[in-house]
Parts: structure tokens; sequence; C-alpha cells
């Protein structure tokens, strides 16, 4: 799988009037797994909702789907959806994630295969600036186990065969996310990446900005101890203007929610845990299932205060708000408030933007595969 790429939103000022986001309406859908908002260029210039579905069949092909400008829909209080089809012809598609600025016009990355780490699956690029949308795949196999690699273009972005693969490491397998950060060597390009299957957090840097030649690759682990790693981003939770890691691990029967603070040297400094929120469970008793799923924070712009966080359940079949106790930044309690109940089934990833309703409000997509829905909520800010 890959990490979506980052999604810039504009910044909201004021504080919360909503604490718990409200429902507001729902996209009728099949299997729906993924949503990810992709923005046009140019200020306040609207969104496409991307969405991805999974039947649970990795030899079933699935569906990716468009909602263009959903804005105009939330404006309008709508309650039917255009779904545009991008591709019906990827198998087991997962996270999505608009990339232009990679490739210079309107491109969506899918990531595709099954959650086990399995050779079959790869990367499809969806190229939407053409007539109809025209799907090239970047890589179409791989390795049996988790690795961390980059894929090179050979100057053709609809060129007819697969990129080639570079690998970085062994072990990362879910998501990662890339940063350069500053250490007592100057600024360097650094990799934290989740590991499931083995489990644990590492970081993973070179010396050399852009060369990363599996030889030249340093390694750190930062953390062995909290189970399977099911997702980490980078944030600031504790408002204190400095970077942390907010990290997920998977469990069945004890999901957790941790915060790393990144030392001034990420290589060699001390990356201080602290636990969130526990006790997340698996509705279902199936081998294999487990909660949470990925932690995403609203980040309201303002000087002074925490941001809330949005958690996805994976298996517990709910999605969750996580609202600071207190602005101390040496308090790193949390409350949890389940903001949504689909049941014994799934609840993906999910996503949300500032604007997409008004200028003072933050609109939440949450696909829920057993409903065969996408719900809609909102907070708003003063």
């Amino acid at each position: 799988m890959i990490e979506s790429f980052v999604l810039a939103i504009a910044a909201l000022s004021g504080c919360w009037c909503d604490t718990v986001p409200t429902f507001v309406g729902e996209i009728e859908v099949r299997n729906p797994a993924y949503v990810s908002l992709y923005a046009y260029p140019g200020y306040n210039s609207g969104y496409d909702l991307l969405i991805s579905t999974s039947s649970g069949n990795p030899f079933e092909k699935d569906v990716v789907y468009r909602v263009s400008h959903i804005e105009e829909y939330m404006k309008n209080n709508a309650t039917n959806f255009t779904l545009e089809v991008l591709s019906d012809s990827i198998y087991w598609p997962n996270q999505l994630s608009g990339v232009s600025k990679v490739f210079g016009n309107r491109t969506v990355a899918v990531a595709s295969g099954n959650f086990a780490p399995k050779n079959r699956g790869g990367v499809s690029l969806i190229n939407l600036d053409k007539g109809a949308p025209y799907i090239t795949d970047v890589i179409t196999d791989g390795y049996a186990k988790g690795q961390l690699v980059w894929l090179e273009n050979q100057g053709n972005l609809n060129q007819s065969t697969p990129w080639k693969s570079h690998v970085i490491a062994e072990g990362p397998d879910v998501n990662f996310v890339s940063s350069r950060l500053q250490s007592t060597d100057g600024w360097m390009d650094a990799f934290f990446a989740a590991q499931y299957f083995n489990p644990g957090l590492r970081v993973f840097w070179v010396n050399e900005s852009g060369d990363w030649n599996e030889t030249k690759v340093n390694s750190r682990d930062i953390d062995m101890t909290i189970g399977p790693v099911f997702d980490v981003v980078i944030s600031d939770v504790n408002g204190d203007f400095e970077s942390d890691l907010l990290v997920t691990a998977h469990s069945a029967t004890n999901g957790t929610v941790w915060a790393y603070e990144i030392p001034d040297d990420f290589r060699t400094g001390e990356y201080k845990r602290h636990l969130l929120a526990s006790g997340f469970m698996s509705s279902s008793v199936h081998q294999g299932k487990g909660a949470p799923g990925s932690a995403r924070p609203i980040s309201h712009g303002t000087a002074s205060g925490k941001d809330p966080i949005i958690l996805s359940g994976d298996d517990s079949g709910q999605a969750y708000v996580l609202n600071a106790r207190s602005n101390a930044k040496d308090d790193w309690s949390y409350t949890v408030t389940p903001f949504l109940d689909a049941g014994t089934g799934n609840v993906g990833g999910i996503d949300f933007a500032g604007g997409v309703y008004s200028y003072n409000s933050y609109d939440i997509f949450v696909p829920a595969k057993n409903k065969n829905k996408v719900y809609i909520y909102r907070l708003m800010e003063n």
C-alpha cells in the first residue's frame, strides 16, 4: 500500500463550535474502502471526492469512482450524487490520492492488492486531464514481503511498461510518511515507516540528499514494542510548535494511539512516547481483524490549542474524534468519542477538508463498507 500524498487544505481560524462531528449526509456506493479529497488548482477552487471500493476478493476487479466538485453538492445540501467511474479494472484498489504536483496534470495514484504482503498488487496512475480517464500501471508485481521502494519514471508518464522499482529497505509494509528533518549534520531526507507484519516503527534516512541507493540507506528502530503499527503521520500533536509522530497500533482487543516527540536529532535522540488512547477492539472474531485504522489531526490554524484528531476504527466498525482534555503542553490525555457506528463492518480510510461547505467548516467523509455508504460529517468553527 502507499501512503496518500499530502493534501494541502485551507487553514481556518477561530475555535471549535463543535467537539463532535455532526451528520449531514451520505453517498450510496457499493463496498467503499477509502476516500480522498483532491483539490483543484487555485485558491478555493473546489475538490473531487475520490472513492475506491473493495469486495474483499483479491481476484476480483473493483471500481474507483469520482464525485466531481463535491463542494457544489455540499453547498446545495444535495441528497443525490453523480458517481463517475474512473476505473473498473484494478484488483482490490485501496488507498488513493491526487498527485498533480508530481506530474504537472491532474493525476490520481491508486494502490492495489491484498492487505497481506503478496506479490500480486501494484500502483496505477489515472490521468484525469485526458478526455476520458487514462490508466497507467506504474508497477504490477512485487516482492512477497514488506518493502519500502521508490519507483522510477523513465521519462514518459503514459509509457506501456511498468516503472523500474528500487528497494530502499526491507520491513515497511503498510504506511509511511516522508519528511526533511534537521540534524547536527544539517537537513536530511527521511521516511518514518509503519511495520505491521514485522511489528514496529522505524525511520530511514540518507546522508546525501536524493541518493536512495539501498547501500547508502541508514535506519533506526524507534519502537518495536507496541504491536503491529498501522499508520504514522507527522503533526504537532501537543501544540508546542514542534513536530511529533502520530501513530496507531492495530489489535483485536486493545488497539492504541500514540504520540512520539521527534528529538532535535532524529537519528540519535530519544523519541519520548505518550499514550493518547487505548482499548480499541475489532467487532469481528475473525482472524486478522483489528482496530484502529488511521489517525489524522484537523489543523484549525490558531496560535494556541490542540487539534482534534479524526480516527478510523477499521474493523471496530466505528469512527472517532479525539479531543484534548487541556491545552497544557505536557498533558497528553484525550477524550475518545465515537461519531459513527457502522456495526460489525469495516470503516476504512477517512478524509476531510476545510471550506468544502463554508469557510468555517470541515467536512469529513467516512467510508463504511458493510453499509454501502460514504457518510458525511461536519465540524464547525466560530
